[in-house]
């Protein structure tokens, strides 16, 4: 009896085909839309200390006129209740105009919060199912909500299951219009003759999410040209360790005057590409999930990551990791294993553990359509009351990372 046996090559070119079904446009389906703000109850409450009396109100309406009136358009528009929303751009906009008039209510504007370059962070776990990629996205969007501060933030995708594009777009993309990381990294995609690399990655590498502060460069799913490439030069003895500098040399370090935050999500591997991702950050992020079968991979995950740094120290011109968190997720409070790990991480990581992520059943039906409870403006509209209890959960960890980024830039510049 002959046994068959599949016929791959006719099955990929199938694929293939699929895949390139939609070349012909440049983007397939449609861009997600952030939610929007209400002038009165997020905007004036924020200005006016929450005291809406009719003039303070009117004064406010006056000084947004004014606005307009210098940019030239209308800002804002109805909703069936007859009050005015503002998309999260145009209250940016609105907030640094306000700082450069004078107002009686100047001390409650929000302040921009800025670097003198970009801190990088990497997310990294050698286990997978820790949320990595619900971490990278639900952080960036914390870090660039918080207080309406307005960083300007970029995420990096090194993870080909390429998640990230899905929670900022979403639409299919022509890779052959649109550069990925991987292409960039190894060169099969570079600038065209006469312009500047850091201006190709600006216009051509870089995408606009849909969160105004927030922009990002994709790894998709038929993308692993990156490890491919970071193996072929990493076993090649011209090239062993350099190659790990590329991702810093090629994307990183190039735009780190263009961002005050960058956050690196990495592939659940104890690959190259995570090797590059600890060469180009400043911080690790551990995303730690607080159940039994990961704490141990992950306490583990901790001697690998010193070894990986040691070798990068000793074979590079790398200074060290500035900053170790774990962020510990997934916590349920009403069981005893969950504590128990948490105690184990707070023994290791002691005041470099950050506030724990709650889990909540909320998450489960945004995720479905690579959404987060940020994207929605009321509990209703996200379709449970646990809307506000996750908001506020990655609000503490935004609130602690962005007072060590500012602690740790006013050193940097003080030494400078």
């Amino acid at each position: 009896m002959t046994v068959e046996t599949v016929d791959l090559d006719a099955l990929s070119d199938v694929a293939l085909k699929v895949l390139n079904s939609n070349k012909e446009d440049a983007e397939f389906g449609e861009a997600k839309e952030f939610r929007k703000y209400d002038r009165s109850k997020e905007l004036m409450e924020q200005l006016l200390d929450g005291v809406l009396s009719k003039k303070a109100c009117t004064t406010v309406k006056n000084h947004i006129k004014k606005i307009e009136e210098s940019i030239g358009t209308t800002l804002g528009e109805k909703g069936t209740n007859n009050h005015v929303y503002f998309t999260l751009e145009e209250i940016h906009l609105i907030y640094d105009a306000l700082l450069g008039m004078n107002t009686k209510y100047h001390a409650n504007i929000p302040q921009k919060f800025t670097m003198s370059e970009a801190y990088v962070w990497l997310l990294t776990n050698l286990k997978g199912g820790t949320g990595k990629t619900t971490a990278s996205v639900y952080l960036a969007i914390a870090l660039a909500l918080y207080s309406f501060q307005r960083p300007r933030i970029l995420v990096v995708d090194t993870d080909p299951q390429g998640q990230v594009h899905e929670y900022f777009d979403g639409r299919v993309i022509n890779q052959d219009t649109t550069p990925t990381l991987g292409q960039v990294v190894s060169g099969f995609a570079v600038a065209p003759k006469g312009m500047d690399h850091l201006e190709w990655l600006k216009t051509s590498v870089v995408r606009k999410s849909h969160v105004a502060n927030i922009d990002y460069i994709p790894a998709l799913p038929s993308d692993t040209r990156l490890e491919r490439f970071l193996n072929k030069k990493y076993f090649s003895p011209e090239t062993e360790y350099d190659c790990l500098k590329l991702l810093n040399e090629k994307v990183i370090a190039p735009l780190k005057n263009s961002y005050d935050i960058i956050l690196i999500d990495s592939p659940p591997h104890n690959n190259l590409s995570v090797q590059s991702g600890i060469y180009c950050a400043d911080g690790i992020i551990i995303p730690a999930a607080t159940k039994p079968m990961d704490s141990e991979p992950t306490l583990a995950y901790v001697k690998e990551l010193a070894h990986k740094v040691n070798i990068l120290k000793e074979e590079l011109d790398y200074p060290g990791v500035k900053a170790i968190r774990a962020l510990p997720g997934m916590f349920n409070e009403r069981r005893v294993s969950a504590k128990t790990v948490k105690r184990r991480y707070s023994k290791v990581f002691q005041e470099m553990l950050l506030p724990e992520i709650i889990e909540r059943e909320g998450y489960l039906n945004a995720s479905q359509q690579f959404r987060t409870m940020f994207d929605y403006s009321t509990n209703d509209d996200a379709g449970t009351p646990q809307r506000s209890h996750i908001i506020n959960d990655w609000n503490s960890v935004a609130e602690q990372l962005l007072r060590y980024m500012e602690r740790y830039d006013d050193l940097k510049v003080g030494e400078e």
